[in-house]
């Protein structure tokens, strides 16, 4: 069974549509494209044996795919 997760854009929310009303919808697409996430799939949180006691989460776009490092809760890791 597949869960489906939806994007978090609460914090940029309002600031993107102070964009679109300004600049109108072409322009909005274009800085929508430069968000952080957009066009990303990020799937939910598994094992990983090449983490010692840790968990991954799985995230491709259309020209990467990444590895998130996570706890067994799924919250991801900071790096330090």
């Amino acid at each position: 069974m597949l869960n489906i997760y939806s994007v978090n854009v609460a914090a940029l929310l309002q600031q993107c549509r102070n964009v679109l009303v300004f600049i109108g919808s072409l322009q909005y697409l274009d800085v929508a494209r430069h968000l952080v996430g957009y066009g990303e799939i990020a799937f939910p949180h598994c094992a990983c044996d090449a983490r010692k006691d840790g968990h991954v989460i799985a995230i491709a776009a259309s020209t990467s795919f990444k590895l998130q490092a996570c706890k067994e809760d799924g919250s991801p890791e900071v790096r330090c």
